[in-house]
């Protein structure tokens, strides 16, 4: 942004110093087209964010606020280029302007695109240390902001491991977070989330690592930054727990409160506690933390427990 600022300001000054002269609309166009799309952008975002309820971010109202004087800052320069217009015409450089507006453009996006790279090769292994070939891997990204999924490289796949089992994801430093789906057939499906990198200053982000049967098989931190090596494991799909579909009728004498921590219950002796030991957890939360009626209850399962919704069959009416 600072590069971008002085940038900016080093062709202002050049083009108010040489606006005598028709060549400089090749200067003014792109910076006018660049100021007019930035403010048009900034505001249709900053009104479009919501700035109270339960939707609104943590100091959203001060983000809205900031993009619109950005873009009352932008939309000010388009007007002053108008009246600073240069003092002769050449449809020639304006056609050259827009050439070089159009080339800024592709030059931006490509090397935003290029410093905000993180490449990430993953090498997939059967638990004897052979190499697992043509394992196919989906990838999904998520963006912060207004457009959710506004990213580059979106989705993609699926993409196939080699004789050596490597495949090389596509990946985003920033406030992108990746999900991988990993699946080949006589395998368990697996699933990586790597996290968001919420600010430049971070080093790391979180790395997340489960199975359709197991939530968080395994958890931990990655570089931010740097070029990574995932190594990861794929089990036969002879080693997933059989499944074993018990109904459960949970009544509560009492209402909870939300302050009442998760519990888990144990399906073998049927007993509540606070640690991890059992094999559903449930949660009682608050959907909107505003209003009562959207109090729920998040049941999950743990240490390869299934949760299924099955829908009780309805009496018969004689």
């Amino acid at each position: 942004m600072a590069a971008a600022a002085m940038g900016g300001t080093l062709v202002i000054v050049t083009y108010l110093l040489l606006r005598q002269h028709a060549w400089s609309l090749i200067l003014l166009v792109p910076l006018m087209l660049f100021a007019l799309v930035g403010s048009i952008g900034m505001l249709s975002q900053g009104l479009s964010l919501p700035t109270s309820g339960p939707s609104a971010a943590p100091l959203e109202g001060v983000a809205v606020l900031l993009m619109l004087i950005i873009a009352a800052a932008l939309g000010a320069l388009v007007l002053a280029g108008g009246l600073f217009r240069p003092k002769a015409c050449s449809i020639s450089m304006l056609l050259i302007g827009a050439v070089n507006t159009a080339l800024i453009f592709v030059a931006c996006n490509q090397g935003y695109s290029g410093a905000t790279s993180q490449q990430i090769i993953v090498q997939l292994r059967d638990p004897s240390g052979a190499p697992v070939a043509g394992a196919a891997v989906r990838y999904d990204r998520y963006g912060y902001g207004a457009g959710g999924r506004d990213v580059f490289d979106g989705s993609g796949g699926p993409l196939y491991t080699d004789e050596k089992g490597l495949v090389e994801v596509p990946s985003r430093r920033g406030r992108y977070e990746t999900n991988m789906k990993i699946s080949k057939n006589g395998f368990r499906d697996i699933t990586v989330k790597m996290d968001m990198q919420l600010s430049d200053l971070d080093q790391t982000r979180g790395i997340e690592i489960s199975t359709y049967e197991s939530r968080a098989v395994a958890s931990g931190a990655i570089s931010a930054t740097e070029p990574l090596h995932l190594p990861l494991y794929l089990s036969p799909s002879t080693d997933a727990p059989a499944s074993e579909v018990r109904l459960l009728s949970l009544y509560s004498k009492n209402d909870l409160s939300s302050e009442v921590k998760p519990l888990t219950l144990d399906l073998e002796t049927g007993k509540f506690s606070a640690d991890l030991s059992g094999d559903l957890q449930l949660e009682y939360f608050s959907e909107t933390m505003t209003r009562f009626r959207d109090q729920r209850l998040r049941i999950r399962g743990l240490n390869g427990a299934q949760v299924l919704l099955v829908e009780h069959p309805k009496p018969r009416m004689l």
